[in-house]
């Protein structure tokens, strides 16, 4: 057994620890709990957003760009939503 395997060992474990850190989910923002999710497509380039859709002012905040149905899925599991059957 090698003498320094102690230190890689606990310097592993120190990477992972901030691995999981940063793949926490985040919370749903304040005042977003009650807007839905929603994905806009622009007229002029047909680039894709999704983000909580604000009914009374007709925006879309906190929004990220989509470009596959991966990013949508991230979208979701970042604030740890659950998607409708309608949405999926």
């Amino acid at each position: 057994m090698p003498l320094f395997s102690g230190l890689f060992t606990s310097e592993k474990n120190q990477k992972n620890q901030k691995n999981q850190k940063s793949k926490k989910k985040s919370r749903i923002p304040s005042g977003c709990e009650d807007m839905e999710v929603k994905i806009m497509s622009s007229t002029c380039t047909g680039e894709k957003t999704i983000g909580f859709y604000n009914r009374k002012t007709r925006e879309l905040m906190y929004t990220e760009l989509v470009r596959s149905q991966a990013d949508i899925d991230a979208f979701y599991e970042k604030y740890g939503l659950e998607r409708s059957e309608k949405s999926k």
